[in-house]
């Protein structure tokens, strides 16, 4: 069971993920421009395609569901240690989108980052917390000890 939840996890994620990045670029598919290389002078700019939210978030999601599984073998509480760890590791995602250069990339694309941040990290930590909580990701049948925040 345990490995069926934190796939969910993962797949909510992708599918919210992708859901946010519909909304914002409409029905008339505007792409979010994005910089590519940031560093060079100009910066390569290019379009953002639906590929890179699902590929971001695979790799984000099963990276999570590691801290997950790494943090519920070494702790007596994992799932307060775990939603600790996803929200400091939430603020510090913030920050790359929030630094791009604001010339060249609009403000719009830096929040539409910043929330498909939120909505993965909700998707994830929530899937966890109702896995947990239902007793799927713990080694004891039903509700005890461990299972409170």
């Amino acid at each position: 069971m345990m490995v069926v939840v934190l796939t969910a996890a993962v797949v909510l994620a992708i599918i919210a993920n992708v859901f946010v990045y519909l909304i914002v670029t409409g029905p008339l598919g505007e792409p979010l421009i994005m910089c590519s290389n940031c560093d060079l002078t100009p910066p390569v700019l290019s379009a953002m395609d639906v590929d890179e939210p699902i590929l971001f978030s695979i790799v984000l999601g099963v990276g999570a569901v590691v801290v997950y599984a790494v943090i519920s073998a070494i702790s007596a509480r994992p799932l307060r240690v775990f939603a600790i760890v996803a929200t400091v590791l939430l603020f510090v995602s913030l920050g790359a989108p929030a630094y791009m250069p604001s010339p060249p990339i609009e403000w719009s694309a830096k929040l539409t980052l910043m929330a498909m941040h939120v909505v993965g990290y909700s998707m994830i930590l929530g899937t966890i917390w109702f896995g947990h909580r239902r007793g799927w990701l713990t080694s004891q049948k039903g509700r005890s000890d461990s299972t409170r925040l």
